[in-house]
Order: structure tokens, then sequence, then C-alpha cells
């Protein structure tokens, strides 16, 4: 009896820990990827033979191995050059060398809460822009900077504190008082003293020196919260919108979706922990995010974009499906496509997206046409729209893979139709351009944008 009980004791104990190693030792292999189609639950080490359904591609560009910081930088950095342009606003002298330094990013200490987090660039916006319009952005800064330091504006304060009780509180009020009581005609006006009839004490100055923007019908001014040149044409605009056009708007559809981008290696068995995605993968992505949407862009959430992903909902006011095409018939199929190994596929999205996001600067210079269509009497509103709708055309250029603009001069030749001087504008001339722009694309409502 003894005998009996100490061996079945044995056998318990070489029982126990024979079960005890098994789990201390031996891993259950098996699919770990709660996505894959033959996931093992029971699984503690990835063996590598997940399988996944090709054809359900997800629903946003949520992909684990998602890589485009570089492209994010580049966003950031246009939004701190936009600031800095746009304190001309408020009356400051734009430094050329600053605003060309932020453009290369020589030299220049970015200050933004989101380099403050994620440290100083190393990418440009420069190197990115299309060869040919890297001298006309440069040449564009430069205009600015001359304008904003050649610029003047009226004291309408001092004019309000000296003849307030008159009911008179600007520079143009005043010239408006002297020539309707007293029949002085704006020079008069300009150059009186305060002496005379009747007597004010200007210290010694005239009207014209505290109203020179009134006073001189050259002079560089601020119209309303913009800076124009002579011919009415907004360079904070055209260098913005430019820099979206040949640099984020030619790089992610002529250059990292070109055959020289997406003819690389995509060896998905070669990935390891430090390199988590393929040359093609990473592309791919970069395209996406030059267009400075959020993964979840859609025509019902169109909003939270940056850029062409901001402007992308102009689409809408057409009737376009844009948004959603260029988003998962687009980037999400493309990528998902790269992901099988299916350069079909990929192909067909590839020529989505050249196709679909070129609609956004088309969908973009309609409404800013009819904008300042509507605002035709607004020289300031008007002027204003009209820079933002040729910044929009000319992004139009810079698809090499479009179907519509096979040469930049079919661009050249409908901004041409706006004239050379949009102070001198009609309504006509608006119109006629917009509806060459429409018909061009083969839109019927163009009013509706």
């Amino acid at each position: 009896m003894k005998i009996f009980k100490l061996t079945s004791l044995l056998i318990a104990f070489t029982t126990i820990t024979f079960i005890s190693s098994c789990d201390k030792d031996d891993d259950v292999m098996g699919c770990t990827d709660l996505a894959a189609t033959n996931y093992n639950a029971s699984a503690t080490e990835d063996d590598g033979s997940c399988t996944y359904d090709a054809s359900a591609a997800p629903k946003t560009y949520n992909f684990s191995n998602a890589s485009y910081g570089g492209q994010t930088d580049r966003i950031y950095m246009l939004k701190e050059l936009e600031t800095y342009l746009k304190t001309v606003s408020d009356g400051a002298v734009i430094d050329a060398a600053i605003a060309k330094s932020m453009y290369a990013n020589e030299g220049y200490n970015w200050t933004s809460d989101y380099f403050a987090t994620n440290g100083q660039p190393k990418k440009q916006l420069k190197s990115k822009t299309a060869t040919d319009d890297q001298a006309n952005i440069e040449a564009l800064i430069d205009e600015l900077a001359a304008l904003s330091a050649a610029a003047v504006s009226d004291d309408d304060l001092y004019i309000e504190s000296v003849l307030g009780n008159f009911g008179v509180t600007s520079c143009s009020g005043v010239i408006g008082y002297l020539d309707t009581e007293y029949g002085y005609s704006q020079e008069e006006s300009c150059s009186w003293d305060g002496g005379g009839s009747p007597m004010f004490n200007f210290g010694g100055m005239s009207i014209g020196d505290y109203c020179p923007a009134s006073c001189d019908p050259d002079a560089v001014t601020l119209t309303g919260s913009y800076m124009f040149d002579e011919n009415g044409f907004e360079p904070v605009q055209l260098i913005v919108k430019g820099i979206m056009g040949s640099c984020f708007y030619y790089q992610g559809t002529s250059v990292y979706l070109s055959p020289a981008k997406m003819d690389v290696e995509n060896d998905l068995d070669a990935l390891t922990v430090d390199t988590d995605y393929t040359t093609m993968q990473h592309h791919f992505d970069e395209s996406f995010d030059y267009l400075g949407a959020p993964i979840d862009m859609s025509i019902a959430n169109p909003d939270d974009g940056n850029y062409w992903g901001k402007y992308a909902k102009k689409t809408t006011g057409g009737g376009l499906s844009t948004i959603d095409n260029l988003m998962q018939d687009g980037f999400i199929a493309g990528r998902h496509a790269i992901n099988n190994m299916d350069y079909d596929a990929r192909d067909q999205a590839i020529t989505t997206i050249q196709n679909e996001w070129e609609m956004i600067p088309v969908a973009s210079a309609l409404y800013y046409l009819n904008s300042s269509a509507d605002a035709i009497a607004d020289a300031a509103v008007r002027n204003h729209a009209l820079s933002e709708a040729i910044a929009f055309m000319s992004a139009l250029k810079w698809n090499s893979r479009s179907s519509v603009i096979t040469d930049p001069s079919q661009v050249d030749d409908m901004i041409a139709m706006l004239g050379d001087d949009l102070n001198l504008i009609t309504a006509t001339d608006i119109a006629n351009t917009r509806d060459a722009l429409a018909a061009a694309y083969g839109i019927t409502n163009a009013s509706d944008f």
C-alpha cells in the first residue's frame, strides 16, 4: 500500500513538472494579428503565417506602418511662413531675407508650437518646389517686401482728435468736409495746414502729412487688410497658394506617384522593427500627406484638413464626389493594393488620385471667381478673391498626368482672360474666365461653386 502511494505521488509530480515545463518553455506558434483571416487566439508568438482578405480595404488611411513626417513638417513650415507674410495686414514691413530663409530653411529658427514639440525641421519648401517656379516664388517675396516698406497709411485717429467735434473722423472725411463746406479741391485740402478759415493747429503739418494714403493717388497702401500691387494682385495669396501648387500638389501628384517613386522595393517579408515600411509604401504615404487631409476625411466629414485638405470641401458646393473618390478609391485603395502587391490596382488608384485631386484647384478657382463677381464693386474683396482664383488656376500646371492640361500655356491663356490689371476687371471678364475653366473640365454648373 505504501509502495502504491509513493508511485502515485511520483507519477503526479512528474506530470505536473511536465505540464509546467510546457507552459514555460513551449510557445504556441500562429497568427497573432486580429485583422488577419487566420488569427489564432491561442497563439503566443507570431509565426508569419497571417493571411488577409485582399478584397477588404480599410475605411480610413489608418495603415499601421504609414510614415510621412517630412511632409507634415513642410505643412507646418508653410503655416509659419504664411503667418509671417500676413503680418503685412497689421502694417508690418516684411523682411525678404527672413521670408526666403523660411522658404529654403536656411538659418531660420522655427517658433510655432508644432516645432517646439517636434524639434527644428530639416526639410525645405524650396527644394521640393518645381524648379521652374522657385524663382517666381522668391520674386513675389521680394515684391511683397518692397510694397510693405513703401506702404503708407492715414492717421485717422489724429484727424478725429482734432476735428471730431465737427463729425470728421477720418482723412477721407476731412477732405470731403473741406470740399463741401469751403469748396477746397483735393490738392488744396491736402496742402491745408490748419491756417486761414477754418483755423486749426496741426503743429506746422498739413493734412497731406497726416493723410498720405488719401492724398497721394500713387501711394502704396493697405486696402482693407490686404496688400495689393499697383495692378491689384495680392502677393501673399500668390506666394502661399503658389507653394501649395508648385510644391505640395506637384510633389503629391507628379513626383511621388511617378514610376520613379513607385517602381521601387516593396519587399513585405523584409520588414523589421527598425524598418517597418517598404520604400513603395513610404513614397505613397508621402503623396498622401502632401494632400494635408485627416485620415478619415470624407464628404460627410470634410473638416480639419490643411491646405489642399482644407480646400477639398470646395468641391462639394458643385455636387462633386471628389473627396470620397480621392480618399476611398484613390489613396486608401492604392495603399491597400501596395500592401497586397497588387500593382494593377495600385496604378488604377494612382490615376484616380491624379484626376480627383485636380478637381480641388478647379473647384477652388471657380469658387473664388464667383466670389469676385459677387463683390465686383468692392475692389479689396474682389481683388483678394481674384488673386486666390489665379493662384489656384496656376496650380493646374503642376500635375504632369492631367488629361486636361497637357501644356502650361492652356492655364496661362485662361488666366490672361482676366487681364493685366485687376483694377479694371469687369463682370464679363470674370464670367468668361469661369466658364472657360468649367468647360475645360466638363462642368456645366460653374455658378454653383
